[in-house]
């Protein structure tokens, strides 16, 4: 009797874990069922029950239960709990090396709509994680397309050749395979190293949320139309407008035609005077949403199109009258349209056919208002942020990266040396308003606190130095800086930033440490190591020095960062020459040549050239050459292009540099 019974026990075992899946099963069904149902409160509980069981439960169709609960909680305004069940899930689903696009859009929505900003760094993370999962292949049609969504309120910030291979055909959703690329993208974009939150990116969270809130429509993969798009790129306009129609003592007889279809089109006007002062968008609601539109798209199209010609002409100068009128106060691209409207108006009594000569005069206007458009496209940065200095002056910082190759270990060096202007240390009216309102006074002392970093192609962290400079108003100059940094990917990326602050010495040696007021950033993003192959010639970057600074050294070499210079300097270049061959007399020979180039109208002319050969005992050479500036008479930007030839193997490599030559 006992065999059968341990039998039927052993057949029995894996029983209970199944009908616990079982059971999960059907309470995730029951609960998601009540939950679309708006049933939330009896939803919840059913939900939460798989949720504290398996945090990760991925339903047959790409469905996770932590969308569908904090769905259901925030519905019941449990908002705070909804975030802690959405960003549990998504680690649960980390862990176990999944993701869910739903869960991640609605923490993100929720984060930045209600502005938690102790998440903003997390809901950063999960949108990465959402723009990768671009590339997966088992998402839902419903997943597939809120990814798609997020990339297309991106997309139009991007390069054009990233724009392109992100969406070759318009007409069709992003293509899989660039979302690695996209996050890579944006971790370009962070212009603030000393923190671990990416400010470019929380702030474009927080205007797509915004605009997916207030300038929305259903008609576009992105959910925004223009001024959603515009308000992503630059932030909030400095004002807004509206343009209506007004009873200015117009003519009842001449409008009475028309009066019913009168209203002009529901439109809005933005002004970007911060950015530019020529910077400006109307919009006008069309085909059900609002596009970037010409002040001609106000005129209501029954006034255009109508078949009764007796009046049509005196309306639509009335009706231009009204909007150049108003368009004229918010902008000086058409106070010359509003002067002529005013003068047809009086000029036009007596003429033959008004109709048709109103009409021609139309599309005159229409061509001036193209023109003020492209003239408004050309100025527009693609993107207006703030992120990068959070409320603090900018502080002018100057600098060139230089690599060397360190052949005993077989990595790349990289050199960042920098200067600043002292005029640009102290507070300007932004910085002594902070320090106010910090109860701070300019006690005449700074401190520069440098961050210096490279990171790998993915932008995780390679190497980092952190220095500190102490100066005061009294002497604020500080000598040319040199950081050095070590690197070991194949592509790497290299950010420095400066943040200033005021201190006030307290002893000898030690000072009390006040606000922030500047700050300053440089990045050089896709540098590209030095080979090691001892079969490929290489050199180092060049590095420019000044010779003859220090009187009492006249053979002192100083490295120069800036780009200005002067024909006056003693401009010298450093640089250094690797894996040269020997030849057959155990010697190295090689030859170096320079030019100085200048762009003159389509062409590029070289205006001082030189070239010299070398002979040498060692495969690795260190070069210093002169150039002289006194030859060009012309001033503006050049280059100093200098190749190394190896007159043994024949292989040549080039370097080059850019100055501004000035007076």
């Amino acid at each position: 009797m006992g065999w059968p019974l341990v039998l039927i026990g052993l057949l029995l075992w894996p029983a209970p874990a199944r009908t616990q899946t079982d059971s999960l099963q059907a309470l995730y069904l029951q609960g998601t069922s009540l939950a679309q149902k708006g049933r939330y409160e009896q939803a919840i509980p059913l939900l939460y029950r798989v949720f504290r069981q398996l945090p990760d439960y991925v339903d047959e169709r790409g469905y996770a239960v932590a969308y569908w609960l904090g769905m259901a909680l925030k519905k019941a305004d449990r908002e705070d709990e909804a975030l802690s069940v959405w960003s549990q899930g998504l680690s649960a689903l980390h862990r176990s090396n999944r993701f869910d696009p739903l869960t991640a859009d609605a923490y993100i929505h929720t984060v930045f709509e209600e502005s938690y900003e102790t998440q903003y760094l997390r809901a950063s993370w999960a949108y990465l994680e959402l723009l990768r999962s671009l590339d997966a292949s088992s998402l839902n049609a419903e997943a597939r397309k809120v990814v798609d969504r997020h990339v297309a309120q991106m997309e139009f910030l991007l390069p054009a050749s990233l724009r392109k291979q992100v969406r070759p055909d318009r007409r069709k959703p992003a293509v899989p395979g660039m979302g690695e690329k996209l996050v890579v993208w944006w971790q370009a974009q962070d212009p603030v190293i000393s923190t671990p939150q990416n400010e470019r990116l929380i702030e474009h969270l927080r205007r797509v949320v915004y605009a997916e809130k207030h300038y929305g429509t259903n008609r576009r993969r992105s959910r925004l139309d223009d001024r959603g798009i515009v308000y992503v790129r630059l932030g909030p306009p400095k004002f807004t407008s509206k343009i209506h129609m007004q009873d200015r003592g117009i003519n009842k007889t001449t409008m009475s035609p028309y009066r019913s279809g009168l209203d002009l089109n529901p439109n809005e006007f933005w002004s970007y005077r911060h950015i530019d002062p020529l910077l400006y968008y109307l919009f006008v609601e069309k085909d059900g949403y609002y596009q970037i539109a010409l002040p001609s798209d106000l005129v209501p199209q029954s006034l255009l199109h109508s078949s009764y010609f007796q009046y049509r002409w005196a309306a639509l100068l009335e009706t231009w009258q009204i909007i150049y009128g108003q368009l004229a106060l918010l902008h000086p691209d058409f106070v010359k349209q509003s002067i002529e409207v005013d003068n047809m108006i009086t000029g036009i009594t007596g003429r033959a056919n008004p109709d048709n000569f109103v009409m021609m005069r139309r599309m005159h206007f229409k061509r001036q208002e193209q023109i003020s458009a492209a003239q408004r496209d050309r100025i527009a940065p693609t993107v207006f942020s703030l992120a990068a200095f959070d409320n603090v002056e900018n502080m002018p910082v100057e600098a060139r990266v230089a690599r060397f190759l360190d052949e005993s270990t077989g990595k790349t060096r990289v050199e960042i040396f920098w200067g600043h202007n002292p005029v640009a240390l102290t507070p300007g009216k932004q910085g002594r308003q902070i320090l106010k309102e910090a109860g701070y006074v300019d006690s005449g002392h700074y401190l520069i606190d440098l961050y210096a970093m490279t990171r790998t192609a993915d932008y995780q962290l390679s190497d980092f130095q952190r220095q500190r400079y102490v100066l005061s108003a009294t002497d604020p100059t500080l000598a040319i800086q040199t950081v050095s940094l070590h690197n070991q990917s194949p592509i790497f990326h290299v950010a420095l930033q400066w943040d200033v602050y005021v201190i006030e010495p307290v002893e000898a040696g030690q000072y009390r440490l006040g606000p922030r007021f500047k700050m300053g950033t440089f990045r050089l993003d896709t540098l590209q190591a030095l080979t090691t192959d001892p079969g490929r010639l290489e050199m180092s970057d060049l590095v420019p020095v000044l010779r003859g600074v220090f009187s009492q050294n006249p053979d002192s070499l100083v490295r120069y960062p800036f780009l200005a210079i002067t024909p006056e300097t003693k401009l010298g270049l450093q640089f250094e020459v690797y894996h040269l061959q020997f030849g057959p007399d155990d010697r190295t020979h090689y030859t170096i040549e320079y030019a100085v180039i200048r762009q003159k109208g389509n062409r590029e002319e070289t205006v001082v050239s030189a070239r010299t050969s070398y002979t040498g005992d060692s495969r690795t050479s260190r070069e210093y050459i002169e150039i002289d500036l006194q030859q060009i008479q012309e001033r503006g930007r050049i280059r100093v292009h200098v190749t190394v030839t190896d007159q043994q193997s024949g292989q040549q490599v080039q370097r080059e540099l850019s100055f501004n030559l000035i007076s």
